[in-house]
């Protein structure tokens, strides 16, 4: 009479075993994070898992989930983990991270990287795409977004590649308005995605299912715009 009681109990724990993970996860201070959090929190809620985000300097938050003092990772291009090779990807991707170059009395059309290499450039730290774009040019990184456009105004940057939605926030808030060009086309378009650590590595399918479902509803459509509003107007 044990052994029904054996089947059921293993039954119960492999169903449960997504619900009783807790994870933490680390992303970056950009507004795409903020966003970014929002719906992979709503992903993991869906699957029973509960999940804490904490914002950090895009280079250390990626040191951090790499290292696996965090669990996983929000908000990265799809080859990051050949820079930090404990990380794996979770698909689908999550939003698409949109930059363009900023200047303020320079003006030229931009034609992919090269284009950059007469200039002094200002990048943020951690952002890869950015890091693996400028390689060779006179390049500078700094820790944000804000800082970026500030010494773009100031004349000690002639260029400073940001993303679209974070530069407005910055440029409206610290009523830089005229002051400021963005030249186009966009510099970088890409997919980012949520990655976990190796050790959470088990986690992927019911995670990507939830993220792939949200896809398909429209419903990570709609949160990415509450949660754009919510944060754009802090």
């Amino acid at each position: 009479m044990k052994k029904p009681l054996l089947i059921l109990s293993a039954i119960i724990l492999l169903s449960t075993s997504v619900q009783a993970e807790e994870l933490v996860y680390s992303t970056s201070k950009i507004l795409l994070a903020y966003v970014g959090a929002d719906i992979v929190m709503e992903a993991h809620e869906r699957i029973g898992l509960k999940l804490t985000v904490k914002h950090y300097p895009a280079k250390r938050a990626l040191e951090l989930s790499n290292e696996g003092i965090t669990d996983g990772e929000i908000g990265r291009i799809r080859t990051i983990n050949e820079q930090y090779p404990n990380l794996v990807r979770v698909e689908p991707p999550i939003y698409s991270h949109e930059s363009y170059i900023f200047t303020k009395d320079i003006e030229f059309r931009v034609d992919g990287w090269s284009s950059l290499k007469p200039y002094r450039i200002g990048i943020h730290r951690g952002h890869q795409y950015a890091v693996d774009g400028t390689a060779g040019m006179n390049v500078k990184q700094i820790d944000s977004d804000k800082q970026l456009l500030k010494m773009v105004d100031m004349g000690r940057l002639d260029v400073a590649v940001v993303n679209l939605l974070d530069a407005q926030k910055i440029i409206r808030d610290e009523n830089l308005q005229g002051k400021l060009k963005m030249l186009e086309p966009a510099i970088s378009v890409l997919p980012l995605y949520l990655y976990l650590h190796k050790s959470k590595a088990h986690l992927i399918p019911e995670i990507s299912k939830s993220l792939q479902e949200m896809v398909d509803s429209g419903r990570l459509k709609e949160i990415t715009q509450e949660s754009l509003a919510k944060h754009s107007s802090k």
